[in-house]
C-alpha cells in the first residue's frame, strides 16, 4: 500500500462503508501511512500493517474487496500474490487490479532503433512483471476469478513532462547498473530527453488497465 495514499482515498468518500485495510513491507511507510490517515481524520476508517503480499496474514475470507493498485507489476511472484489475494477475499467478493502495461511504456527518440531498445532496458530495469497485464485475463480462472469489467487508460505527456520525467531520471540510471546498456549510449539518451523537455518536443506514453474480478462462490478447486 506505499503511504496509503489509495486506501486514505478511498476511506476519504463520503458513501465508504467499513474499515479499509493496508498492507506493505516497509515500516516506514506504515508509518508514514498511519500518520497521514491521523491527518484527514480517516483513522477509524483505515489501519495499515507490516506484511507481505506474498503470504499475508489474515484468514480466508477476511475482505469483501481485495484491490491490487500498481503492485503486481513489482512484485517477486504475481501468482502467489493473486493466490494470497484471493485466499482473503470472500466467496463472491471482488479483486481490483490497476497497473501498468509496461511493455507498451515508450520515449520519443530520432533514433526509432536506440529509441526501442532504451524503452526495453527502461522497463526491463524497473519492472519485475511488465506484462503481467496482459496475462491475467488468461490467468484469473485458474484462480477461481471471474473477470466482470475491465478499461484502460493511456497516460500520455506531450511537449511537456511531469511523471515520465520523474520516472526516467529515477530509472535510467538503474539501466547502467543493470549491465543492459553502455553508461554513455544511457547518457546520451538521458540528454536527449531533457533537451526534449526543455524545447517543448517530449513525448512519452504508457497505457494502464483496471480489472474487476468476483471469486467464484463455489469451493476452491485453484
Amino acid at each position: 500500500c506505499g503511504t496509503g495514499a489509495m486506501t486514505r482515498s478511498l476511506a476519504r468518500r463520503t458513501h465508504f462503508a467499513g474499515k479499509a485495510t493496508g498492507v506493505d513491507q516497509s515500516p516506514h511507510f506504515v508509518v508514514a501511512a498511519r500518520r497521514f490517515a491521523q491527518d484527514e481524520g480517516v483513522t477509524s476508517r483505515v489501519d495499515f500493517h507490516v506484511g507481505d503480499a506474498h503470504n499475508l496474514d489474515f484468514p480466508d475470507g477476511s475482505f469483501d474487496v481485495v484491490f491490487a493498485h500498481t503492485l503486481i507489476s513489482h512484485v517477486t511472484d504475481p501468482l502467489a500474490v493473486l493466490r494470497e489475494m484471493v485466499r482473503v477475499l470472500r466467496p463472491g467478493g471482488t479483486l481490483a487490479i490497476f497497473d501498468g502495461d509496461y511493455a507498451s511504456m515508450t520515449y520519443g527518440h530520432a533514433d526509432h532503433e536506440l529509441g526501442q531498445r532504451m524503452d526495453v532496458a527502461l522497463v526491463t530495469a524497473s519492472f519485475n512483471n511488465p506484462r503481467i497485464m496482459r496475462d491475467l485475463p488468461r490467468l484469473m480462472p485458474d484462480f477461481g476469478l471471474k473477470l466482470q469489467e475491465a478499461w484502460g487508460d493511456a497516460v500520455v505527456e506531450v511537449g511537456s513532462g511531469s511523471y515520465f520525467k520523474s520516472f526516467v531520471e529515477t530509472y535510467a540510471p538503474y539501466i547502467t547498473k543493470a549491465g543492459l546498456m553502455p553508461t554513455d549510449t544511457v547518457d546520451a539518451w538521458l540528454a536527449a530527453q531533457r533537451r526534449s523537455l526543455a524545447d517543448g518536443t517530449f513525448f512519452a506514453a504508457c497505457t494502464y488497465y483496471t480489472y474487476l474480478a468476483q471469486r467464484s462462490v463455489k469451493p476452491d478447486s485453484y
